[in-house]
Order: C-alpha cells, then sequence, then structure tokens
C-alpha cells in the first residue's frame, strides 16, 4: 500500500468515529461502521435487531438532547422574566412555574435519553 493511499485509509476511517456537535450525536449512532476500501460505509446488515429500530432510537435520543436544550432556554426565560418582574407577585409567581416546569422537562428528557442509550446498547 501506498503512502497515500494509507493515509486516505486513516483519513477515512477516523470519519467512521461519531462525533457529537453540542453533545448531540449523529443518526446512525448505533448502527455499526466499517471501514473498507478507504470509505466508511454503514453496515445495515450485520443486526440482530431491525435497521428501522436502530434508527428509531438514534432520532429519539437526538430529539432528547435537543429537549433538553430547549428546557434549558426556558429556564433561563424564566429566571430573566423573574430578575425583570419588578415585584409584581404574579409575574414572580409565573416564572417560579415556568422555572419547576423547565427544571421538571430537563430531569424527564434526561431520563429518557438515559434509557433509550441504555436500551439500544443493550440491543446490539
Amino acid at each position: 500500500m501506498t503512502s497515500i493511499t494509507a493515509s486516505a485509509v486513516l483519513l477515512f476511517a477516523q470519519g467512521c468515529e461519531t462525533s457529537s456537535f453540542l453533545g448531540i450525536d449523529p443518526w446512525y449512532k448505533y448502527i455499526k461502521r466499517s471501514a473498507h476500501d478507504g470509505f466508511c460505509t454503514l453496515d445495515f446488515q450485520t443486526h440482530g435487531v431491525g435497521t428501522f429500530l436502530l434508527v428509531l432510537g438514534g432520532i429519539i435520543d437526538i430529539l432528547m438532547r435537543i429537549g433538553i436544550y430547549v428546557a434549558v432556554g426556558f429556564f433561563i426565560y424564566g429566571a430573566i422574566r423573574m430578575i425583570s418582574s419588578q415585584g409584581s407577585p404574579e409575574t414572580i409567581k409565573a416564572s417560579r412555574n415556568t422555572m419547576v416546569n423547565a427544571l421538571i422537562g430537563v430531569v424527564i428528557c434526561i431520563i429518557a435519553t438515559w434509557l433509550t442509550s441504555f436500551l439500544m446498547e443493550t440491543l446490539l
């Protein structure tokens, strides 16, 4: 193997790694990947469970992680609203409810993300 071909294989083989963006993994996280002839390919044939289930698990994982970011955004929104309420009891109560609901949403999304990851890793 020449050095150019060997470096190309290493370049594409590194692309088989699942990299995340802001903690969000790609949808093909649970599908096996292999570097063959210098190209990274998704191996849809070797799983005992259906490919649809693996892709669905990856998409659910993505949606739950996005839900965590949305809930944190609502918490920050409630905090800013509370700071700018100027002592109004109704606004303080509403912003406190927003913050509590956001925390509940974060906990639910974290548990759902953990459960999805656990089930998908168990199925593999």
